[in-house]
């Protein structure tokens, strides 16, 4: 069963965003666990307590600007 949802955390567990831009988007305790985020737009975007266990972060622009690797999952390479 997936974790209670945080009162102001998105439940977006499996959720194919592929190649959506969320340049700015407050994702604060967002459950993206196992989520499609491959070539997201993330840059400035908050993840504070998100949770991205098993969520493809390949090609994603980070929050940072930077770009992660091919392969990236659960963490930006």
């Amino acid at each position: 069963a997936p974790p209670p949802a945080h009162p102001t955390g998105a439940p977006l567990t499996a959720a194919s965003l592929t190649a959506s831009n969320l340049t700015h988007a407050n994702l604060t305790y967002a459950y993206l666990t196992n989520a499609d985020l491959r070539s997201v737009k993330l840059n400035g975007a908050t993840l504070t307590g998100a949770t991205l266990t098993g969520a493809k972060l390949s090609f994603v622009k980070w929050t940072d600007g930077s770009r992660c690797a091919r392969g990236s999952i659960g963490t930006c390479n």
